[in-house]
């Protein structure tokens, strides 16, 4: 009742602006935030592989890269991948992505590859976790609330390099060209995210889910 009842310096509630609560009168830091996405050969973890991920940090640092064509071709697949996307997951208290929550894609496709691979993925509690997709399904009334759609209504630049079912192929081959193209839309992908999330978060509550 407190945080629903007193204001912050932007002049919202502390139960909105909970990151505020906590630097005014906690005194604590706020939450290092991250905007998430990955890029796969397919749906499903067991007949698919991670091609890349990319965590931006609210600094404009992208963390992550694509799978190599050695690592492809050898056999490696997206092992050393997984682990280094949860070695930079552990560098943040809160990831924010699009459609990325369980039952949904990107999180347990990842948990899933790490499992198989026997990587250490964050327990629950870890992590917290915002999924963009709520927030535009609950709070926005469009005709489909995929990214893609959200963004262009907004007039949010996304997917200079959109998906292309003849690159995500020849990806599986390793070609360096085709890696770095979808590397690209990764990074489009989590700039999209940052703008739509800035574009959202006055309209929902902050999210505390965890991973």
């Amino acid at each position: 009742m407190w945080l629903a009842s007193h204001r912050c310096s932007h002049g919202h509630t502390y139960l909105s602006h909970y990151e505020c609560y906590k630097k005014e009168v906690l005194g604590g830091q706020a939450d290092r935030i991250g905007f998430f996405d990955i890029e796969s050969s397919g749906l499903e973890a067991n007949f698919a592989i991670m091609f890349s991920y990319a965590i931006l940090d609210e600094q404009g640092e992208v963390h992550g890269r694509t799978v190599t064509q050695d690592e492809v071709k050898s056999g490696v697949w997206d092992y050393q991948l997984c682990k280094e996307l949860v070695d930079d997951f552990r560098k943040f208290d809160k990831i924010i992505g699009y459609y990325i929550k369980d039952r949904r894609f990107d999180l347990p496709f990842v948990r899933s590859r790490c499992m198989h691979h026997g990587i250490d993925f964050p327990k629950y509690g870890e992590l917290k976790i915002q999924d963009l997709y709520d927030s535009v399904k609950n709070k926005m009334k469009l005709r489909r609330s995929g990214l893609v759609n959200a963004c262009e209504f907004l007039g949010i630049k996304s997917k200079g390099h959109p998906l292309d079912f003849n690159v995500w192929l020849k990806a599986w081959q390793g070609d360096p060209k085709t890696l770095n193209y979808i590397w690209t839309h990764n990074v489009e992908d989590v700039e999209s995210t940052r703008d739509l999330y800035n574009r959202v978060k006055d309209y929902t509550r902050k999210s505390n889910t965890s991973i």
